[in-house]
């Protein structure tokens, strides 16, 4: 899974009788007919069960999952309130800006995502459980929970690779060395990872004798 994208719709739950255009609670429009979904890219698909605010009058929640070769795959998933979202991005997540709870009344519930911290994610469900060989994320907000499952790519095959460096004759000077891994033909990338090398300067060479110079005949030193 490359990307997840929050699409808020309105449906007969949540519309103004006696409207042509379907508005929420909130009064704020979200697509031209009842229940339309927003056209959506060929590689991305919906996500089962996914609207949060069923039975709260908020928005219709559809969540929709995207594989895509050429991208980067989505390596950890969390959820986070709005209490929690500074600190979860100190960790390193990236916030997707859509409130799961949107007008529902029940304060504000964020999907969080890294990529490039570990095993690649997928699938993205909220039907499968543990049983399923799926890992349970959870979120609350002002006491509403939420719970979304899931898997992770178990294979643990590694790709090494090595790079050798010779400094230049009589360069001792520092150099930082930067390096990262990529797929010809994609975006796809690994971290850059970089380095500080110092070089030690070439130490002269050495001549010791073997000989006392007054006994030794000629060209009788060693080196």
């Amino acid at each position: 899974v490359t990307d997840l994208v929050v699409h808020f719709s309105a449906s007969s739950a949540n519309t103004r009788p006696l409207h042509d255009v379907p508005i929420s609670a909130a009064q704020r429009d979200y697509s031209a007919t009842v229940g339309e979904e927003a056209p959506m890219p060929d590689m991305s698909t919906p996500i089962a069960e996914s609207n949060f605010n069923k039975g709260f009058r908020g928005a219709t929640v559809t969540l929709w999952q995207t594989r895509d070769e050429d991208s980067a795959a989505i390596t950890d998933l969390a959820l986070a309130n709005s209490s929690q979202v500074s600190m979860m991005m100190d960790m390193g997540f990236h916030k997707l800006d859509a409130n799961l709870f949107e007008q529902s009344g029940r304060g504000e519930l964020y999907l969080m995502f890294k990529k490039g911290s570990g095993q690649p994610l997928m699938d993205v469900s909220t039907t499968h459980d543990e049983s399923h060989g799926y890992t349970a994320i959870r979120g609350e907000s002002h006491g509403h929970e939420v719970v979304i499952y899931v898997m992770y790519s178990d294979d643990k095959s590694t790709l090494r690779r090595s790079l050798t460096w010779t400094p230049c004759t009589g360069d001792d000077s520092e150099i930082v060395l930067c390096a990262a891994a990529a797929a010809t033909g994609t975006e796809l990338s690994s971290t850059m990872m970089c380095m500080l090398l110092d070089p030690a300067p070439k130490m002269p060479p050495e001549f010791t004798a073997i000989a006392d110079p007054e006994d030794a005949p000629e060209r009788g030193w060693a080196f």
